[in-house]
């Protein structure tokens, strides 16, 4: 797709029942994939993207509420039912489950409601994405329950900000060593997934950071529950030649594309709850992963613990970052911006009208200078540093400082750890959260906080 606007297909305003309007859809859908894979871009969807394109439902239940009410098990029911008719895969979240020994028995009854949930899901997704509050029980006790119930299949483990501080009271802690050594027992299966990221950052300044306690099954990357978002992922190495040097006008072609094409398909696509519907009508979220970092620092036959090798990559993500916002705004200025800006108007609520005014014309001024189209646009994977092509090597640990530039983090792993120790396991992990950690700070700064 070209970087011209005007080739971007305009979605429909209104869904039509009859079967000409429903062929219409499916083919314009269907075109803005290929356009999207002819400029080297891979939409992340179903196996049958003119009839979802969404990149997953990342649903949130609390086992408490659930489980001591049948008018929540009965909403929850139909959820579910919703989803399985979606065609999207699906992830749940699980809060609430308390803590002591009957976490693990109020897990096993949510885990029992999921599994008759299952048969209805297409093949494809009956292998559920599930999401566990780490501290409530230990990880073994949890994903023993989760197997045994519902399969085998990825988990992600929210676990509290203490067992990511390297300190000398937190490496004497017996429970900190379980922790790590129960994940690290599981690590080769690479199912298991410490979540890493517990914000998502927004790409207008004026907007603020979001808890993220889910997980996108679509490359599981962490986002708030309740979300939509449109998946793609762009590897880099295929715009580089073999010294790793990279065709710029290409790769800015595709990033176009990127936001282009899924701005178009966000219109298109169809939400199955009324959470995500409300969501993707005020956000817009795009999740576009780019990815191929590590495979093109070892194109470029550099040191990755040379300062030259960050340098780099750090140039090119903020080139990167710069060009999908660009786009974003560009489009924002053609069809108008994002509706969460105008509803985080502080303005508003002033009620004093002359004071109101006031404040409505600069907030005015600057939400046109900042505007975009889309909530959250960039996404990044601690494992994307590492080459694909082997085993990972350590050394690649010293450019986790990009990860500075996500909007939100990837957490599914397809790198090999099978020769690493455990407290590089742990290491890696903990320096990973500690920079994911900063980037609210860093937004704050450029806000002038």
């Amino acid at each position: 797709m070209p970087g011209d606007l005007a080739a971007v297909v305009s979605p429909p305003t209104a869904r039509d029942a009859d079967a000409t309007g429903a062929l219409s859809h499916c083919v314009d859908v269907r075109r803005l994939c290929r356009q999207l894979q002819l400029a080297g871009v891979e939409l992340i969807a179903p196996h049958d993207p003119g009839t979802a394109v969404g990149g997953g439902v990342p649903l949130g239940i609390d086992a408490g509420v659930v489980l001591s009410s049948e008018a929540a098990t009965s909403q929850l029911r139909q959820q579910l039912q919703a989803v399985a008719s979606s065609g999207l895969p699906l992830s749940v979240s699980i809060s609430g489950l308390g803590s002591g020994t009957g976490a693990a028995g109020r897990f096993d009854r949510i885990c029992q409601l999921l599994q008759a949930f299952q048969p209805h899901m297409p093949k494809a997704h009956r292998s559920l994405h599930v999401a566990i509050d780490a501290e409530t029980a230990l990880p073994d006790a949890l994903l023993r329950v989760r197997e045994a119930v519902l399969g085998a299949g990825h988990t992600y483990l929210l676990a509290g900000n203490a067992r990511f501080r390297s300190d000398e009271k937190a490496a004497l802690n017996t429970d900190d060593d379980r922790f790590w050594a129960g994940l690290w027992r599981r690590q080769a299966s690479q199912r298991t997934h410490v979540m890493l990221a517990p914000e998502v950052m927004p790409q207008c300044p004026l907007l603020s950071a979001e808890t993220a306690k889910a997980v996108l099954p679509a490359l599981g990357i962490q986002v708030p529950a309740g979300t939509s978002w449109l998946v793609m992922r762009l590897d880099v190495t295929r715009f580089a030649d073999t010294h790793g040097v990279l065709r710029e006008t290409e790769l800015e072609h595709a990033l176009h594309s990127c936001v282009d094409a899924g701005d178009a398909l966000h219109d298109a696509a169809s939400w199955p709850t009324s959470a995500m519907r409300q969501d993707a009508g005020l956000n817009r979220r795009l999740a576009i992963q780019v990815t191929g970092l590590g495979d093109l620092v070892e194109l470029r036959k550099i040191d990755p613990c040379d300062v030259e090798a960050l340098k780099n990559l750090d140039e090119l993500l903020r080139w990167t970052r710069s060009t999908l916002q660009g786009r974003s705004h560009l489009i924002a200025n053609a069809r108008g911006s994002l509706p969460a800006i105008e509803q985080s108007d502080p303005s508003r609520l002033l009620p004093c009208a002359v004071v109101r005014e006031d404040w409505r014309q600069r907030w005015r001024h600057t939400a046109d200078e900042t505007a975009v189209r889309h909530r959250n646009l960039l996404v990044l994977s601690p494992w994307s540093i590492f080459p694909t092509r082997s085993r990972a090597d350590f050394r690649y640990a010293d450019l986790l400082p990009i990860l500075l530039h996500a909007d939100a983090c990837a957490i599914q792993r397809s790198v090999s750890l099978s020769h690493w120790y455990i407290d590089e396991f742990k290491r890696f992990n903990q320096r990973a959260w500690a920079v994911l950690q900063q980037r609210c700070a860093a937004t704050l700064i450029a806000k002038g906080v």
